[in-house]
């Protein structure tokens, strides 16, 4: 992961007898469509010429993709900016490794101005956020069946309605696994594997969600090591080195 001045050639290796696969387009290489065997150098480049995908979706609200009615999100009328994200695993006759994420910035276009930033790049299967079943950033499948069946008089309907949206479901099944990067000054200072909750009440239903962020023995590491906010000191002026969980 990190910031590049150029494109470039990025080669994957394995172990003798494994087979590596890969995606590009940030989908779980498990189960992707867009999965692709590993048989030549991947060219690394910026996207954000490319045609915007998870922005075009969320600002139709009879849609189970619907992102949440405040704030009334349109669908940008421009090409957003655009990290590229390698996702890889390898295969023998040993069984399958674990996913192997990477973010890539190359800032020969309009990426080079975050490289003066403190930039979280937080890779997470699209499904996880977008599907209509399991995402957590969509009103779901369970929303539009509620918003259809509604009694317009029956005031307490909109608390009903609310709490049938997927992002305002609670719970471990609700906690999406996650590879967090961050990057200062476009250096990696940190990558690991997190879980994300959305945050928030009234704030789920804006376009933009704030997200809890969890460090877990279960993900990885259950603690994200490392001190994020400058003169960051606990009640006793000691510098905080290490987190459970950030927002």
């Amino acid at each position: 992961s990190g910031f590049y001045d150029n494109e470039f050639l990025l080669t994957l290796s394995s172990s003798q007898g494994s087979e590596i696969y890969y995606t590009t387009d940030s989908s779980n290489p498990l189960n992707s469509t867009t999965v692709q065997k590993y048989t030549e150098p991947i060219k690394i480049y910026d996207r954000s010429s490319e045609p915007n995908v998870y922005a075009e979706i969320g600002d139709d609200e009879n849609s189970p993709l619907f992102i949440g009615s405040f704030g009334g999100y349109k669908r940008p009328k421009y090409l957003i900016d655009k990290a590229m994200v390698i996702r890889a695993y390898c295969e023998n006759e040993n069984g399958i490794s674990p996913i192997i994420d990477n973010t890539y910035f190359v800032t020969t276009g309009n990426l080079e101005k975050y490289s003066n930033f403190t930039i979280v790049s937080l890779v997470v299967n699209p499904e996880d956020l977008f599907d209509p079943d399991i995402g957590i950033y969509v009103v779901g499948n369970e929303y539009i069946e509620a918003k259809n069946n509604m009694d317009p008089n029956d005031f307490t309907q909109m608390f009903k309605l609310m709490y049938a949206s997927n992002f305002y479901k609670e719970g471990p099944e609700w906690e999406k696994k996650t590879n967090m990067a961050i990057f200062e000054n476009g250096k990696m200072i940190l990558q690991q594997n997190v879980g994300i909750r959305i945050r928030g009440f009234s704030t789920k239903m804006q376009a933009g969600k704030s997200f809890n962020v969890y460090a877990k023995k279960r993900f990885g590491e259950k603690s994200i090591k490392k001190t994020l906010f400058k003169d960051n000191y606990d009640a006793k002026h000691r510098l905080i080195t290490k987190y459970k969980s950030i927002i």
